[in-house]
């Protein structure tokens, strides 16, 4: 029983390394680039933690933006992103914008600022 309990203990560890967590702020009228570049597939799993409504884009190997829709404070979304696919977080607002990101997956990503 000792070596279950060590070896479930030791692979929620191994999952938590697996796991990045982060609180991004974003000025008012930036952008928040996520995953631009050559990367692996991840999910991303999104709460606004802030004022702002943030719009959120997705662009594949460089293509024009798709709008994936407007995410209102206290709303939380998940992203299955492929591989080489870029995530842009847009705020609305002049306030500044605050979200909570969880990455599952390839966290070897460019992350960045842009202005609107």
């Amino acid at each position: 029983m000792n070596k279950t309990i060590l070896f479930a203990l030791l692979f929620m560890s191994f999952l938590q390394s697996c796991v990045l967590h982060s609180v991004t702020l974003i000025e008012g009228s930036k952008t928040f680039v996520l995953g631009e570049g050559k990367h692996g597939s991840y999910n991303a799993s999104i709460k606004n933690i802030g004022i702002a409504p943030i719009e959120v884009f997705k662009i594949v190997n460089g293509s024009a933006p798709v709008s994936l829709g407007v995410m209102q404070p206290d709303t939380e979304n998940t992203y299955s992103v492929e591989g080489t696919t870029a995530i842009w977080f847009k705020n609305l607002s002049p306030r500044q914008a605050q979200i909570k990101i969880k990455l599952l997956g390839d966290k070897a990503l460019s992350m960045g600022y842009k202005n609107n």
